[in-house]
């Protein structure tokens, strides 16, 4: 729900980030349905579609997230380095 109301850390992380902020609204609504796909008991193969987008969205945010992490920390170092010479 964060997603699709735009919650100001929701928007602060995809600015940060360099992703279009209409992602948002996409990734709401696929963890919505994704959701609703889990919890109807009848299709089996549209429950194991929902539990692998997750997996791949959930994924993809962690290496996301770490990548921007260790530039961030790459670009720290090497101004120290430089700072200190």
């Amino acid at each position: 729900m964060e997603q699709i109301l735009h919650t100001k850390r929701n928007v602060d992380v995809f600015v940060h980030l360099g992703y279009p902020l209409y992602f948002l609204y996409i990734l709401g609504i696929w963890k919505i349905l994704g959701v609703i796909a889990i919890l109807i008991q009848k299709f089996s193969l549209l429950k194991e579609w929902a539990y692998t987008g997750f997996f791949f969205a959930m994924s993809g945010a962690t290496f996301e997230m770490k990548k921007k992490i260790s530039s961030k920390a790459h670009e720290v170092l090497k101004q120290l380095k430089y700072s200190n010479n």
